[in-house]
This record gives structure tokens, sequence and C-alpha cells, in this order.
């Protein structure tokens, strides 16, 4: 089992250098896939940011794009609700100085005892000497 992080999803939705290998990732992984609910909402504006800050992608397409956000969450991974993760996220977050939003996928891994999946070259910088289950894909 993986947890996934919004970044591999809004990789694909937005058509980046990695979309490929996330692509891949995600088919070959249907079925061993936890995120959280929140990764709908960071998707969804890492695409606006990539149509409005980067002007990346035209706002035409970009409503087309947004339509594909829930499927490709929904037919790849089983959800759950960050709400529930809250205290244990927040721990996290203090422990090893992170926001909040990456300490919940965080807490995921932690909770469900598997790896971190994500292309947030940062995070796995910041974490790669302290915890041992994040994963880069980049």
């Amino acid at each position: 089992m993986y947890v996934v992080d919004a970044s591999i999803y809004a990789s694909v939705i937005v058509k980046d250098q990695f979309s490929q290998k996330s692509r891949k990732f995600l088919e070959e992984n249907i079925g061993s896939l936890l995120t959280l609910d929140l990764a709908i909402v960071e998707t969804a504006n890492a695409l606006l940011k990539h149509t409005f800050l980067l002007k990346r992608i035209p706002e035409s397409t970009s409503r087309k794009l947004a339509k594909s956000i829930n499927p490709l969450i929904e037919n790849t991974s089983k959800i759950y609700p960050s709400k529930n993760l809250i205290g244990d996220a927040l721990q996290v977050a203090f422990r090893y100085g992170i926001t909040v939003y990456d300490a919940l996928y965080l807490a995921l891994a932690f909770n469900m005892n598997c790896p971190l999946t994500t292309l947030d070259e940062s995070l796995s910088k910041k974490l790669r000497d302290k915890v041992s289950n994040i994963r880069l894909l980049a």
C-alpha cells in the first residue's frame, strides 16, 4: 500500500514533466493506493495555479480538466477523511516542522504503516533523515 499526496494527482491533471510517471504509478498500483479528501481540493488548487498564475493552461481547457479530478482520485485510491487525522497531523507537524497539509498525509502513512509517495522534493528533502516512509516519485 501507498499513501499518495496531491502532487501525484496534480501532475497527471496539469500534465507536467512527471505526469507520465505519475499516471503509470497510479495505474500500476490501483487497489493499493490511499489518500485524503484533501487531495481533491489540493489538486484543484494546483490546476488553478497552472491556469491563472503560471498561465500554462487556458481557462477553457482548465474547466474541462477540472471535471476529471474527482474521477481520477476516486477511481485509483481509497479516500480517507482528513478530519479524523487532525490530532495526529498536528503532532506530526510540530515534530517535523511541516505544514498541517503535508502532516495529514504523513499521519495517514504512519497510521497505515505504509510509505507516503510524493513529487514534493522539498518535503522529501526535509524529512529524508527523519522518517523512513517517504518515497519521492520524481
